[in-house]
């Protein structure tokens, strides 16, 4: 009998929505320990419209996930209440358009 592997967690629904899966056992309980333990880390890419200063810059703002009675979907918004966050830039190209 097959169990306990597959499904382990979306890591961000708000953006591309990338599934973290395990094809066995093994994996599957060392990947949920390394997402319990927040020893998972996320990078994305993002194309801007305007320009990103070249210096690496480092954003620490505690993030708080809040839902609108509109219903529309949560946001996160900046709050001494919220979670610890930690965000890195840093531009890698500009494209220049003709």
């Amino acid at each position: 009998q097959r169990f306990g592997h597959g499904f382990i967690h979306r890591l961000d629904r708000e953006t591309s929505g990338t599934i973290l899966w395990a094809s066995c056992y093994s994996g599957h309980n060392a990947l949920r320990q390394q997402l319990l333990l927040r020893r998972i880390g996320k990078e994305y890419i993002a194309l801007c419209h305007g320009h990103l200063s070249s210096e690496p810059r480092c954003l620490n703002h505690p993030l708080l996930k809040v839902s609108l009675n509109d219903g529309s979907n949560p946001r996160t918004i900046v709050a001494g209440s919220g979670l610890v966050a930690r965000t890195e830039l840093l531009e890698v190209t500009h494209l220049v358009c003709p």
